[in-house]
């Protein structure tokens, strides 16, 4: 199993995280070196803005 299912299982688990916060937070675990909103634009689906916009949602573990 990847690393990548074990996380969409665990997140699909947890009622209060949203779709949003699920695949920013497979994105940070797929990010080498820098974690900026700029490597998350190259890598992610969505662009700098988006991501810079939505950083500051709450995040309950």
């Amino acid at each position: 199993m990847s690393i990548k299912e074990l996380t969409r299982q665990i997140l699909e688990k947890m009622s209060t995280v949203g779709k949003w916060q699920a695949t920013f937070f497979e994105l940070q675990l797929q990010l080498r070196g820098k974690h900026n909103f700029l490597a998350m634009d190259r890598y992610g689906a969505s662009n700098e803005c988006t991501y810079r916009k939505n950083h500051g949602r709450d995040f309950d573990f």
